[in-house]
């Protein structure tokens, strides 16, 4: 049984395994799959195994691969669609789709492609999603414009010997959709107005050694807003795993809810819940020198009792204050009339 650490609407994402080479040759092994991917256009065994391996290789040192993918309500495998690195100092990796035959109508590539993107920005937390297709590629072509990504001009691509048009995403264009659009809070002093009703933000970190499970933890928090863009701030002690992740990564989700109620619709015998929420995406630093007492004082200055309240500097060298920057923010809100 596999285990999936990614779900769209009809498919599971997962990890190769080193035994998986049976289901490398089901998928390198089809022309129809490697055809406009190596000059030939066919992988010989010797390419399936180093194919794999080097997707065994990049996850391990890099946390991304092309995950092998499956149908969750027949377990069939479907084919790969993923990540590897294209420009590491800018933050920036190339999203990759091999789909078997019977899965590359239906509408498989739009779903699978768009929860790849929300992955790579939301919790892998990329500056930007680099893409490039076969010049004969007509499919490929219209998925990457469908999904918004921005030609580039050709890159050579060595695979292939030739140039392979060339896109890339960037994180600030890219929102994950709201599903609910009646619940969809847009107005930026309404999204303040949520956060302000808000005692604890909930980070999501990306932790390599346990790349299935994001570490997500709660803190307080305080909030200003400059030049139209919302800073978050929140403090903590400098050891221990939030730190060491924030510090490494740098980048990551966060989230918070208001108090919410149950409300009950005896007429329709309904039960639903009247709640207001924001989440979003962020870059981590952690401040220094007079950054950290400004830092701190916008987490206490949110509160009365604590506005006023003389805490202890001498706690300052034990302190790490960190400012989240907001690079994409969505809410929500159920008024429950």
């Amino acid at each position: 049984m596999r285990e999936y650490f990614l779900k769209s609407a009809r498919l599971g994402f997962s990890n190769w395994r080193e035994e998986d080479i049976d289901l490398a040759r089901t998928l390198w092994g089809a022309p129809d799959v490697t055809k406009y991917i190596c000059a030939t256009g066919v992988f010989t065994e010797e390419d399936i195994s180093a194919r794999l391996a080097k997707e065994l290789s990049n996850f391990k040192e890099f946390g991304v691969q092309y995950y092998p993918m499956f149908d969750l309500e027949s377990g069939e495998f479907a084919g790969v669609g993923g990540f590897r690195p294209y420009d590491l100092d800018k933050n920036i990796y190339e999203m990759g789709i091999h789909l078997r035959k019977p899965f590359q109508r239906g509408g498989y590539g739009t779903e699978l492609a768009k929860a790849l993107i929300n992955y790579g920005f939301g919790v892998l937390g990329f500056s930007a999603i680099f893409g490039g297709h076969h010049p004969n590629n007509e499919g490929s072509r219209a998925l990457t414009k469908k999904l918004g990504f921005t030609y580039i001009g050709d890159e050579f691509y060595e695979p292939t010997g030739l140039y392979h048009p060339s896109y890339m995403l960037k994180r600030n264009e890219w929102s994950a959709p709201v599903r609910r659009k009646d619940r969809e809070v847009t107005d930026f002093d309404t999204i303040l107005s949520i956060i302000d009703e808000c005692e604890v933000m909930h980070l999501g970190l990306y932790d390599e050694k346990e790349p299935m499970y994001p570490y997500v933890v709660p803190v307080n928090f305080g909030y200003k807003v400059i030049d139209g863009v919302i800073e978050l701030y929140f403090h903590g002690a400098v050891a221990g795993r939030k730190y060491e992740l924030l510090n490494k990564n740098g980048k990551c989700t966060f989230q918070m809810e208001a108090p919410s109620e149950i409300v009950l619709k005896h007429e329709h015998r309904d039960i639903t819940t009247r709640y207001r929420s924001v989440m979003g995406k962020a870059e981590v630093k952690m401040l220094e020198g007079d950054e950290i007492i400004s830092g701190i004082e916008a987490i206490t200055d949110r509160r009365e009792d604590t506005a006023k309240f003389d805490w202890n500097r001498a706690a300052l060298p034990r302190t790490a204050v960190f400012k989240l920057t907001a690079t994409s923010i969505t809410a929500k809100a159920n008024k429950a009339e």
